[in-house]
C-alpha cells in the first residue's frame, strides 16, 4: 500500500515539475531581458559611423555603480543557470514519454488549455486521458528507479 502512495506522489510531483518548467522558461526570458538591459548600461549601444565603430549612449558611471551592475549581472546569470538545470532535469524524463503523451501534457500543463477540450481533441474521455498520462509517467518513473 505504501509503495502505491509513493508512486502516486512521484507522478503528481512530476506533473508539478512539468508545470514549473513552463514557469521557469518564462522566468529565463525575463532574466535574459534584464541581462540585456544591464549589458546595455555597461557597454552602451554600438553603431557604425563613416569613420569607425563608435559607442553611443554610454552613460558615465561611478566605479561603485559599475560594480553593482556587474554583481547584479552575476546574480541573474546564476539564477538563470539554476532554472536551466531544473528544466533540463525535467526534460530528461519528459523526453522519454511517448510523443502523444508529451503533446497532451504540454497542452494541459504548460499551455494550460481546458482539460475537456484537450481530451476531446485527442479522442479520449477526460478521465481516461489522465489515467493514460499517469500510466506512462509511472512507467518512466519505475524505469528510473531500476537504474
Amino acid at each position: 500500500m505504501e509503495e502505491k502512495e509513493v508512486i502516486k506522489a512521484d507522478i503528481n510531483q512530476f506533473i508539478r515539475d512539468v508545470q514549473s518548467a513552463g514557469y521557469y522558461n518564462k522566468k529565463i526570458i525575463a532574466i535574459n531581458c534584464q541581462l540585456e538591459v544591464i549589458n546595455t548600461e555597461l557597454v552602451g549601444v554600438a553603431s557604425i559611423t563613416s569613420k569607425n565603430y563608435m559607442i553611443e549612449n554610454k552613460k558615465p558611471f561611478s566605479h561603485q555603480r559599475m560594480l553593482s551592475l556587474i554583481e547584479d549581472e552575476s546574480k541573474l546569470i546564476s539564477q538563470r543557470n539554476k532554472h536551466e538545470q531544473f528544466i533540463l532535469s525535467v526534460d530528461k524524463l519528459f523526453n522519454r514519454l511517448p510523443f502523444n503523451i508529451q503533446f497532451m501534457m504540454v497542452d494541459l500543463y504548460i499551455r494550460e488549455l481546458n482539460h475537456t477540450k484537450v481530451a476531446k481533441y485527442y479522442g479520449f474521455d477526460r478521465a481516461y486521458m489522465h489515467r493514460l498520462i499517469k500510466k506512462e509517467i509511472k512507467k518512466i518513473k519505475k524505469s528510473q528507479c531500476d537504474r
